[in-house]
């Protein structure tokens, strides 16, 4: 398709079975059989998704996409095998192929320490003493009481168990 000599470019989504949705750099998602383009919510963290029929279920199952990955997926080579998505300009609503880039979890933290997304953290010994928390097994809850620190953070501090250094970014010194 084009318009006004730009070429449109829509790729489909087949690698995560759902060949029945097509992606756009600009980082739209449609239908590829009505054309509908789909209106994406926003999960908990802000991340813009969007709900799709998988194809492995026969079209029964609805799953959940953060559309930035999609983007990323379809339009960005990832020789790295990185995990994760970053927005250059932090702004999470803008998942245009040119605003994101694949980075490990690591460059992820300290770009958004860089920029300010990432505005608040804790200090090294809270840090610590929230990592001993967890080791103990205590809950969520109990330790988002005690040390006033979100069950986001202590969700990625248990499934990556680093030290603050590592966790914050090379360039955070404390």
């Amino acid at each position: 398709m084009t318009k006004k000599g730009v070429i449109i470019v829509w790729k489909p989504l087949d690698f995560i079975d759902c060949k029945r949705y097509e992606v756009h750099p600009s980082g739209l998602i449609r239908n590829s059989v009505t054309g509908r383009i789909l209106k994406p919510s926003h999960d908990r963290d802000g991340y813009c998704l969007v709900n799709l029929y998988t194809e492995s279920s026969g079209y029964k199952k609805v799953k959940s996409f953060r559309v930035h990955v999609l983007v990323a997926k379809a339009f960005l080579s990832n020789p790295d095998n990185s995990r994760t998505v970053n927005h250059k300009d932090t702004n999470k609503d803008n998942n245009c192929v040119d605003n994101l880039e694949w980075a490990t979890d690591k460059q992820n933290v300290g770009h958004g320490h860089i920029t300010g997304a990432y505005s608040q953290r804790i200090s090294k010994d809270k840090y610590y003493c929230v990592q001993e928390a967890i080791r103990m097994g205590k809950t969520y809850a109990s330790i988002r009481e005690e040390f006033g620190v979100s069950v986001n953070t202590i969700s990625k501090m248990k499934k990556n168990p680093v030290s603050w250094e590592e966790y914050y970014g090379q360039e955070c010194n404390d």
